[in-house]
């Protein structure tokens, strides 16, 4: 039941990693990821996987590693 929040993590700091083809292989598993723990637990668990990735995110962009081209694709994906 806490798989997918605890990943959130570490597949941030993969899509992160300044490869294009390597984010954009991985960010869409942040959707999918949303999406799967919302269809099994609906709202219940998804405000806790909402809040892991903002809080995730927001650290690793405060500690420079996002970038432009980040914030571009991951709007396009």
């Amino acid at each position: 039941m806490r798989f997918i929040p605890a990943m959130v993590g570490p597949v941030l700091a993969v899509t992160l990693v300044p490869e294009p083809e390597l984010r954009r292989a991985t960010i869409p598993i942040f959707f999918d990821m949303m999406q799967c723990e919302f269809n099994f637990s609906g709202n219940r668990n998804f405000q806790q996987f909402e809040n892991e990735l903002i809080t995730r995110l927001d650290q690793e962009v405060e500690g420079g590693r996002g970038d432009e081209q980040y914030k571009i694709l991951l709007e396009k994906l």
